[in-house]
């Protein structure tokens, strides 16, 4: 058993001398892939996609509406339109719901999908200082497009449409 033992010990410290010897203080890096630095030819980074020339995509469109008296020409969502230049039908109708109201200002608007007038008045009473009117001359409460024409509306502090 001591011989046994021996020779363990005699193997073991030929292992380590072996081992020993073939360190030489330096790490084996371990090998990396490295990606290929080739271009592929089929893609062209200097062309760039382009809108259909034939498909208006501006935002300052008129909203889809085919026609009708409600259809206002020239209409270009934002801009100013001259007070004087409103239909007789808006001026009529404003004068008769607000008798001492005076607009000040006038734009295109889209509500409730529709093409609109958004008028600012003075003097209307009732807190009412934005409507919305149509070309027909329908009135509508200022942010009130779930409220039913002749309610109160503005949830937020706007004005309100009493009948």
């Amino acid at each position: 058993m001591k011989q046994h033992g021996m020779l363990l010990s005699v193997l073991l410290a030929a292992l380590l001398l072996l081992g020993a010897g073939c360190y030489n203080g330096k790490v084996t890096p371990t090998p990396t892939v490295k990606p290929n630095p080739t271009v592929n030819p089929t893609v062209n980074p200097t062309v760039n996609p382009t809108v259909n020339p034939t498909t208006d995509v501006s935002p300052s469109t008129a909203p889809n509406v085919t026609g009708g008296e409600n259809t206002i020409e020239g209409f270009k969502e934002g801009e100013t339109v001259e007070v004087s230049n409103l239909p007789e039908k808006v001026t009529k109708a404003v004068k008769e719901k607000y008798p001492n109201a005076t607009v000040k200002s006038a734009t295109y608007a889209t509500y409730m999908d529709k093409q609109m007038y958004h008028l600012m008045l003075e003097g209307a009473g009732d807190n009412t200082t934005e409507i919305y009117a149509q070309a027909d001359g329908t009135l509508l409460p200022f942010n009130a497009q779930s409220t039913p024409e002749g309610t109160s509306g503005g949830a937020n502090g706007g004005s309100t449409n009493k009948g």
